[in-house]
């Protein structure tokens, strides 16, 4: 009988090289591949499960589990929404990246599998292994909250940790690398090989991404609010022609921003430079140190970990003592940027390297896209809400809406598109929808409306858009108006909170339709929000339940269920911030 060769386990072959040469020569002799199959070693499962909110736990997923397949491992992506307790008790590996939102809060999807894990009834995981990978912001003072919250909560029921959970900022890529390869090796029992670590297995396909943004311009830029409003709402128009660059209504374009010049300068001065002192940036490159503050250090975000840092060198007895005050320190750093410490309490950096080491790398912001691609394949339309105020006696600007506002236009400006998987219009194009968006919160909706209008879907729909004064801030009045008269928008209620004593909002507008909003939803309708998250979407999620109590006849245990159901369903989705 003829013996299957065999590519020996230090052959110069990736696993999967192996393996598949393996099969072709066992392919070559009788009976060979029935021999090989029936001695394969199985497959280890692995379960990585995502709560995401954006699309950025969800994208690392699937990288991840990219990965996981080089390593003999066999694994099972699935949203946090789709994952259940039971299941959960029954697997061995389970690798958790999740996503914190709002104030410490669990993604809304991943909402109905956190109230499950903390009741008192939840089983027992001594049988479980996992490792977490959370995702948050540095700026705000429940960072990585729920997957802190998670980590903890499993430790409680039994479970064992693979390796520590790791809590990522904002710039999470890096991170990831280290984690994903650090935990598969475990799980696998095998090491991670440098073609693999060296390679792009599970990064994204596209030509233009964050790692590589398209290059493009502005094309046009207005004020949508009319002459005596007291905001200032643009809309930018920017050109992606010949990017190949696709999105989808409910998608997100990344847009990377640069500093105030004026800010930057200020800061260089009040710590004794010039600005011309040469330094070398993240990427290597040699600028001035001025053309880092401006291109490449996030200059306005001021948190305990940056004053932390900053007192190493100002040694001021008085940030000690507020660093230790948690109300104190919320307190002050509301409405302050670093520019005011450096003022403040004053210090003597070194060299300019010293002072460029306090700031985190400037991260792309994120705006929701306006229009479709259906009707704008080769433009990205914008709703931009200009940031301008005054606190603690200094104006200050938002980055990125005043970029684009006032200095971009002349400008090349590196985007990406940033897909949002859940935020879409309904896969049935017969579903009526129901959309909630208040001043900047209409940006989406519009995208919606352009893509039904466009695709002929047969759906209703219906509309709450609110702000300030209708005369001056009914923003896209001609184009929404205009789809109510064809018909197209069945429903459209308006909520202009300054146009009479009592102010009026999106909210009331539900209460008062309660009865027809309710028979919606039991049509089968989906309920989208956008807008804040800190009070609009809240109060929205209140008038939600308090319709369904009146309207369903039910208690609010009862009400709470029902919104549990629309969400587990992807029927109420939110794209909030």
């Amino acid at each position: 009988m003829n013996q299957i060769p065999n590519i020996p386990d230090n052959a110069p072959f990736s696993q999967e090289q192996r393996a598949w040469l393996n099969g072709f020569l066992a392919g070559m002799f009788p009976g060979g591949i029935e021999g090989v199959a029936k001695n394969a070693s199985p497959l280890k499962p692995v379960k990585i499960v995502f709560a995401s909110q954006t699309g950025n736990s969800e994208g690392l997923a699937k990288q991840m589990s990219k990965r996981a397949k080089t390593m003999q491992l066999d694994p099972k992506v699935l949203d946090m929404s789709d994952y259940s307790i039971e299941e959960l008790k029954q697997d061995e590996d389970v690798l958790l990246i999740a996503s914190t939102y709002g104030e410490g809060e669990p993604p809304d999807t991943a909402v109905p599998f956190w109230e499950n894990l903390t009741d008192s009834n939840a089983p027992k995981l001594e049988n479980t292994n996992y490792a977490i990978l959370a995702l948050g912001d540095s700026n705000y003072p429940d960072f990585c909250e729920f997957g802190i919250q998670l980590d903890k909560r499993f430790q409680e029921l039994g479970a064992k940790q693979i390796k520590p959970r790791v809590d990522c900022d904002v710039d999470f890529e890096e991170p990831f690398e280290n984690w994903s390869q650090s935990v598969l090796s475990s799980i696998s029992k095998t090491e991670m090989n440098d073609e693999i670590k060296d390679s792009k297995v599970g990064m994204e396909d596209l030509v233009y991404s964050k790692k590589n943004p398209f290059s493009a311009s502005i094309s046009d830029n207005y004020d949508l609010n009319l002459l005596g409003s007291k905001k200032e709402t643009r809309h930018i128009e920017i050109d992606i022609s010949g990017s190949d660059l696709h999105y989808d209504a409910g998608d997100a374009i990344g847009i990377f921003s640069k500093n105030c010049p004026d800010l930057a300068q200020e800061i260089v001065s009040v710590n004794g430079f010039k600005g011309t002192e040469e330094l070398k940036s993240n990427n290597g490159e040699t600028k001035t140190l001025l053309e880092i503050l401006i291109e490449d250090c996030d200059i306005t975000s001021l948190n305990k970990k940056f004053i932390e840092n900053y007192n190493e060198s100002a040694n001021s007895k008085e940030l000690v003592t507020l660093l230790k005050q948690k109300e104190a320190l919320s307190d002050f750093l509301l409405g302050r940027e670093p520019i005011d410490l450096f003022v403040q309490f004053p210090t003597t950096f070194s060299n300019p390297a010293e002072l460029t080491g306090l700031f985190k790398k400037i991260n792309p912001r994120l705006y929701s896209i306006a229009s479709s691609a259906l009707k704008h394949p080769d433009k990205v339309q914008l709703t931009v809400g200009i940031v301008r105020y005054n606190s603690h006696n200094r104006n200050r600007k938002g980055v990125c809406s005043t970029y684009l506002a006032d200095r971009a236009e002349n400008q090349k400006l590196g985007v990406f598109i940033h897909p949002n998987k859940s935020f879409k219009v309904p896969e049935d194009p017969k579903k009526p929808m129901i959309m909630v968006g208040p001043g900047t919160g209409i940006a989406p909706f519009r995208a919606f409306l352009q893509e039904r209008y466009e695709s002929k879907a047969t759906g209703k729909n219906w509309l709450f858009f609110g702000d300030q004064h209708a005369a001056t801030d009914f923003i896209y009045e001609d184009e929404i108006t205009e789809y109510q008269k064809l018909g197209f928008l069945q429903k459209l209620d308006l909520a202009f909170s300054r146009d009479q004593a009592d102010k009026i909002y999106v909210q009331d507008k539900m209460l008062e339709n309660g009865e027809e909003l309710y028979r919606w939803l039991e049509e089968g309708s989906y309920f989208f929000v956008c807008g804040d998250a800190s009070r609009m979407a809240k109060d929205v999620d209140k008038t939600l339940q308090k319709v369904i109590k009146i309207h369903g006849n039910c208690n609010d245990e009862e009400a709470l269920q029902y919104i549990k159901e629309l969400k587990s369903n992807k029927r109420y989705v939110r794209d909030v911030y």
